[in-house]
């Protein structure tokens, strides 16, 4: 018996020149927007850098983040990641930069930002290695390999950014340059304490009419178990602002 080889060599697609046109007026509309966006941040950004203080920067910032333009694309991210890099400018040059209060609210917003922007559809490889950068210098590197895994699903073509983002690593040991970022307690425990309020709540959200919001499953274990004369709970104080509940 004679084997033969059954499998079919796959035809390359073949467009029509109404396509190959779409296609082509396609990229060059995308070009000329990519170009157009490239000209409008660069000149913003050298607006930003000529201002005096921090509070005039922000500012500034806050003001280009509500324009249309910077909603979506490359652009949506690098602006980010600038008021991320003057967020952080900003924190170095606090007189007391490790003071408690100073410290929770610079890493609250710091984290927030990167929060969202782990969600963002044109993330790159340049821009995660900025994300996990930042990660790593308050103190959260163990959560960079879940983060990243979600959004490596969505990574664009890589690009450099149009600035350079202020440097948290020493080049060699890739150790944090900067000490007093990090957090000083366990992640769960700062995030019960401070960050609470930013968590991201929705998964396995369901309405419970015991209670006026949508508990996630935790919560709605912990109801159960109020509810149940059989069972028990457990509440041991961590400080004044976090506590422990242990289901019996």
């Amino acid at each position: 018996m004679v084997l033969t080889d059954q499998k079919k060599k796959s035809k390359p697609v073949t467009l029509s020149s109404k396509e190959r046109i779409r296609q082509e007026h396609a990229r060059e509309k995308k070009a000329k927007e990519d170009t157009s966006s490239k000209e409008w941040w660069l000149e913003q950004h050298r607006q930003v850098e000529m201002m005096a203080t921090y509070e005039d920067k922000m500012s500034y910032l806050r003001g280009l983040l509500r324009n249309s333009r910077t909603d979506a694309g490359w652009l949506s991210v690098e602006i980010r990641l600038y008021n991320l890099h003057l967020t952080i400018r900003q924190w170095i040059a606090e007189a007391d930069p490790e003071n408690p209060s100073i410290h929770d609210d610079y890493v609250i917003s710091i984290l927030r930002a990167v929060k969202e922007l782990y969600t963002n559809d044109s993330l790159t490889g340049t821009t995660l290695g900025v994300l996990a950068r930042i990660m790593i210098s308050v103190g959260f590197a163990n959560y960079i390999s879940s983060l990243e895994e979600e959004a490596c699903h969505r990574l664009q073509p890589d690009r450099d950014l149009e600035f350079t983002f202020i440097k948290l690593l020493k080049s060699k040991s890739h150790k944090p340059l900067y000490k007093f970022m990090a957090i000083k307690e366990d992640p769960v425990i700062w995030q019960l304490r401070v960050f609470g309020t930013y968590m991201d709540r929705s998964m396995d959200s369901a309405p419970d009419p015991r209670v006026a919001f949508q508990p996630d499953a935790w919560q709605r274990e912990v109801l159960d178990c109020v509810d149940n004369p059989k069972s028990s709970i457990l509440v041991v104080g961590e400080g004044a602002f976090s506590v422990n509940v242990i289901l019996c």
